[in-house]
């Protein structure tokens, strides 16, 4: 995959295009496109697609620069609904590639101790 994560989204995307566009260049806004249509696939049960985008995703996890590594974990990783509730999504972890998945349970287990210590120490 060559070019930007965002030229590759619109290339493998062309629907996104409008709503990509729309957030001028703020990187995070633009990733909160691409997981709300991954989140979308999830829903729908589109396997073809969600994998699709993750492999988009876990190139740039592996190949981007600091400032893309942040946003994949920080406004996709961390916003991707895999839970099981009225619509089954664990289909949508079992084909995740390693190193998103990876990339997931880092940003959790930040998320994870920034709870732990925001919460009050009983004494």
């Amino acid at each position: 995959m060559k070019g930007t994560l965002l030229k590759t989204i619109k290339e493998a995307f062309p629907s996104l295009i409008d709503r990509l566009n729309t957030d001028n260049g703020l990187l995070h806004l633009e990733m909160h496109v691409f997981t709300d249509f991954i989140n979308h696939q999830i829903d729908k049960g589109d396997r073809d697609t969600v994998a699709k985008c993750y492999e988009i995703a876990d190139h740039y996890l592996k190949n981007g620069n600091t400032a893309l590594v942040n946003a994949i974990h920080v406004s996709l990783l961390e916003h991707l609904n895999l839970a099981d509730g009225k619509v089954k999504r664990r289909w949508a972890w079992d084909i995740m590639p390693d190193g998103l998945r990876q990339g997931y349970n880092w940003i959790m287990a930040q998320n994870s101790k920034l709870l732990n210590k925001q919460r009050p120490t009983s004494r």
